[in-house]
């Protein structure tokens, strides 16, 4: 087994209920927020207005960005990033899943900058030295970006997926109420729930190639979709 250092930042509010602190959290860091959606799953379950209540009853300005797709893109990125500079943001206060919240971490560093975010993934620019504060309301676990510092998007128009990671986009407060994730179909919460697992071993137990000091045979998962009866294969990142 590899040794290894274990560091994690996050501060975890873990219950029923958890989002009604949501605004004194928020207030650590600021009073104006971009909220992050996905495409409409936390409007239609009464969260995003349940999370819009308890901001305006705080008096925290907001602006929202939704539409972030389940394969999360840099051009959606970059829309966010101008959107947040254009209402002057605090922080940003990502509502959904991995997807949402890996996309939160990019804006989080494009704020800072002049170019796209796409540059930090393919390494074309210096390293983030500032990023926006991120508070995390988790709608579906999967991947553990809520508390990691890790990101993944791509570029739909080059069909390049890269990912990136630095200390600074450690979210600052993750909410994970496991009731915000009972509207994720039971067969989809089983595979999901199996993805940290060999994840986190594969990096844990097993060394690295000599070569590249890098780990290439990533654990791959098969996803079949029960309405349409097609099998994905992806990577666990």
């Amino acid at each position: 087994m590899e040794n290894f250092t274990h560091y994690n930042p996050t501060k975890i509010l873990f219950g029923k209920n958890e989002i009604e602190k949501v605004a004194v959290e928020c207030l650590a860091y600021g009073k104006s927020a971009i909220i992050l959606l996905g495409k409409g799953s936390a409007k239609k379950h009464g969260i995003y207005a349940r999370l819009i209540s308890l901001l305006n009853m705080h008096q925290i300005k907001f602006i929202t960005y939704e539409g972030i797709k389940s394969n999360p893109t840099y051009q959606d990125a970059d829309a966010a990033v101008k959107l947040a500079k254009e209402n002057k943001v605090d922080l940003i206060i990502a509502l959904g899943g991995g997807s949402v919240i890996d996309t939160a971490k990019a804006v989080a560093m494009g704020y800072y900058v002049d170019h796209s975010v796409w540059d930090f993934y393919m390494q074309k620019v210096e390293r983030p030295s500032n990023a926006l504060p991120i508070i995390s309301i988790l709608t579906l676990a999967a991947t553990g970006t809520e508390m990691n510092s890790s990101t993944v998007i791509q570029d739909t128009d080059g069909g390049m997926k890269k990912g990136y990671g630095s200390p600074l986009l450690f979210p600052k407060v993750s909410i994970l109420d496991p009731e915000f994730t009972y509207s994720v179909p039971a067969n989809f919460t089983i595979r999901v729930s199996l993805t940290p697992t060999p994840a986190a071993s594969d990096t844990n137990f097993r060394a690295p190639c000599a070569r590249t000091n890098c780990y290439p045979l990533l654990p791959v998962t098969r996803i079949r979709c029960a309405k349409t009866g097609v099998t994905r294969v992806g990577v666990i990142q």
